[in-house]
């Protein structure tokens, strides 16, 4: 009995879990490769670099916008949109022409000046406008986008802006050492001071 008892109280604990990470998963896209996701907040229909830092979107407060790639609302024949250093293409469209996936590529050159890149997908529904932030896979160049919901509908794609946090301050090595070693020093002089007082 005890056995079933356990049984049971996992399969619990197991449904409740997957209804948690149901709950926080991202309610528009996803973007792949992404090591993580996080919606826009309810009352806010654009994304900005003000809202993400506000929000400590990913736990950083310095984002800044590098490209944003507007959809014009009566384009439905284009196979791809381009803002140095972001582009979009083999895009798929629904049957009002509304886009729904596609691929994205990203300019090399961005990951040696910053140190983290997301991507934000804006859906253009009026009235009950959101948008889902997808932190990228460090160094990665292209991939795939989808503007899926999580009642496995699709929504029209606004826009899709790019952002970039700054590299994190690195302490010189140079700098380092001299601090270890002067410290080193200090220990090893009053470890001589303490041996030569218990010798006198």
């Amino acid at each position: 009995m005890k056995v079933k008892k356990h049984s049971l109280f996992g399969l619990i604990l197991v449904l409740v879990m997957l209804a948690m990470n149901v709950a926080n998963a991202a309610t528009y896209g996803p973007v792949t490769p992404s090591l993580i996701s996080r919606d826009g907040p309810a009352n806010d229909g654009n994304d900005s670099a003000a809202d993400l830092n506000v929000n400590n979107y990913f736990g950083v407060n310095t984002w800044s916008e590098i490209a944003r790639i507007e959809i014009p609302e009566d384009d439905t024949a284009s196979t791809g949109f381009f803002d140095d250093p972001l582009s979009i293409g083999d895009l798929v469209r629904n049957d009002e022409g509304e886009l729904i996936s596609g691929r994205w590529s990203l300019d090399a050159s961005v990951w040696q000046g910053f140190a983290s890149v997301m991507l934000v997908l804006n859906d253009g529904n009026v009235g009950n406008i959101f948008w889902t932030a997808w932190l990228l896979t460090p160094g990665s160049t292209f991939g795939h986008w989808m503007t899926q919901v999580p009642d496995s509908t699709f929504r029209g794609l606004s826009h899709i802006t790019a952002y970039v946090r700054p590299d994190a301050a690195v302490v010189p090595v140079p700098a380092a050492v001299w601090l270890f070693g002067s410290g080193l020093a200090g220990l090893l002089g009053a470890a001589r001071r303490k041996s030569a007082a218990t010798q006198a």
